[in-house]
């Protein structure tokens, strides 16, 4: 780092201004390692106070220097409460505070455009980055991370947060710091199955059928797992290692059992509501947005959220774990001039697709506006199914091993088993209006189970679904009326329904309304197991029986 930092004007990136912070600071709790006496500290300690003292100019914007002076502020409740790129402001802001505590000399001023200069002094700083950090950690425990769930970029958050509740010396925002880690742990938790990380997510990168990423990662290398896992190394995938004093609570684990519902609500401008179904065999996860008027603002396309979205996948786990998702083209809108260029493969999501669930089932159903240039539904099928049967009826039946699943289109693909897209075998459903349906169910019996046996247990859920079909109206692309689609399920009898003409989707399959769910919670179905609860700013668990074991309010973090 130290070369590229000598030009004059040159600018620290987020990632650069934290990373040497946070090891220097840990290192310096190495009992066998005097950091000081390294013959790389004096140029460290240079570039610390020559560019920590941009820590303002991240703070206001995340990218920039701020557009008009910071004034200081008097408590955390004075920070503005929409903070931009957080993630990042995370990291600067976490170096920030660590560089004042390691080096008493530092202190900045502040310049915007032709304001006169803002001067902080090291214990002007101190305080300002405690005001930062109470309020960015008061909005993480009560309302989540703007990017929860993000398979790329959470780990930015897990390690800002984490290198301050290791080393902070002020007794007061470590302990603030390491229960905002506790929230983020249990929230990585209720997502997890079997050591895979699934959920939908606000920002996949792409990384949409895997159940892995730089978030699956975190979760890997804290909760016990039988497989191995591999981090994308990324810029974006940062987690620092060095040795510190939080540690994951005892009642902060993946659930020990199945099935599970989980209920999550992240995002403050673009909400995202996560439904995520967490059986024996394999997770099914869905996400209901609400970003926007896509009906009636024609800036609708503007917004970033549909570029980066990952809403609905089915991922099983065993022997060869695989995914299944069905997708539709989206744009690369609305950044670098990309709108109307075609996204990736599994890379974002169609704004005028609904998806709904109910455990174990998912109904979809897409009604592209006119003038969107991006309309084809694509389905692949993963190369780890272990049999897949056709039948006149319209399911095409799978088996993965410890669970299999059926799948029914409406219409007939316009073009069967092409090859190329997500890197493999694919139908194409070139429609303005399309609509499926996908029932999943757990299977029993050893992983080696012969053709035969899989062969009956498909048949076996094949009469089951020959008692009901799927119910669609104004489904032609020259009916100018929204399509609805209705499913009533044989599998458990709950009725599932879409309205193309109804947007936000009013509640999930459970009959929940948006407004109504909860920052986080789970549902164990069946027997009794622990559950946690995080709403209306208290996070709460409870054990098997039901009895409250831990509650926590955040209201005093943001007192002066």
């Amino acid at each position: 780092i130290f070369p590229r930092i000598q030009p004059p004007g040159t600018r620290f990136r987020p990632c650069e201004l934290y990373l040497p912070v946070a090891t220097y600071t840990a290192a310096t709790r190495l009992n066998d390692l005097d950091v000081r006496n390294n013959p790389g500290f004096t140029a460290y300690r240079e570039a610390v106070l020559k560019h920590q003292s941009l820590w303002p100019d991240y703070r206001s914007n995340g990218s920039g220097p701020a557009r008009r002076p910071i004034p200081p502020t008097r408590s955390p409740a004075e920070v503005p409460e929409r903070t931009d790129n957080g993630n990042f402001r995370l990291l600067t802001t976490a170096a920030g505070f660590l560089a004042a505590q390691e080096f008493p000399e530092l202190q900045t001023t502040a310049h915007s455009g032709g304001s006169a200069p803002v001067v902080f002094s090291n214990a002007d700083i101190r305080r300002e980055m405690d005001h930062y950090l109470r309020r960015v950690y008061h909005g993480i425990a009560t309302r989540n991370t703007a990017e929860s769930g993000a398979t790329i970029y959470m780990a930015l958050n897990f390690a800002a947060i984490r290198t301050v509740a290791h080393h902070a010396r002020d007794p007061e925002i470590k302990r603030i710091a390491a229960d905002t880690l506790d929230t983020l742990y249990a929230t990585l938790a209720a997502s997890f199955n079997q050591g895979f990380f699934v959920s939908s997510s606000a920002r996949s990168k792409g990384d949409f059928l895997g159940a892995e990423g730089a978030t699956g990662f975190v979760g890997w290398l804290e909760f016990p797992s039988t497989r191995n896992a591999r981090a994308a190394t990324t810029p974006f995938n940062v987690f620092n290692a060095m040795p510190g004093d939080y540690r994951v609570p005892a009642w902060i684990a993946p659930n020990d059992g199945a099935p599970v519902v989980k209920r999550e609500t992240f995002g403050t401008h673009n909400k995202v509501f996560n439904y995520t179904w967490h059986g024996k065999g394999y997770s099914l996860a869905n996400g209901l947005e609400q970003a926007g008027d896509k009906f009636g603002d024609p800036r609708w396309d503007t917004n970033g959220l549909y570029k980066e979205y990952s809403r609905h996948k089915l991922n099983w786990f065993g022997q060869t774990p695989g995914a299944f998702s069905p997708q539709w083209e989206n744009s690369a809108q609305p950044y670098g001039g990309r709108r109307n260029q075609r996204n990736g493969a599994f890379y974002g999501t169609n704004p005028w697709s609904l998806v709904q669930q109910f455990r174990g089932t998912q109904i979809g159903l897409s009604n592209v506006r006119p003038g969107y240039p991006f309309r084809k539904m694509y389905v692949a099928w993963d190369r780890a199914l272990r049999l897949v049967v056709d039948d006149p009826s319209g399911w095409r039946l799978c088996h993965a091993g410890p669970m299999m699943f059926a799948f029914r289109t409406l219409k007939p693909p316009t073009a069967r088993n092409l090859s190329g897209w997500a890197g493999g075998n694919y139908d194409e459903f070139d429609f303005k209006k399309t609509a499926w349906v996908l029932e999943t169910a757990e299977t029993p019996g050893p992983p080696d189970r012969p053709p035969e046996v899989l062969r009956a247990e498909l048949d076996a859920f094949l009469e089951k679904l020959r008692a009901a079909a799927p119910d669609a109206l104004h489904l032609d692309d020259a009916d100018p009326a929204p399509p609805v689609l209705s499913y009533t399920s044989p599998i458990h009898g709950r009725t599932l329904s879409l309205d193309a003409g109804v947007f936000p989707i009013p509640a999930d399959g459970e009959g929940m309304a948006l407004a109504d769910y909860p920052v986080l919670a789970t549902y164990p179905q069946g027997e009794k197991r622990p559950r946690v609860l995080l709403e209306n700013g208290v996070f709460r668990v409870f054990d098997a029986d039901g009895r409250e074991t831990l509650r926590r309010a955040y209201d005093d973090w943001l007192s002066p």
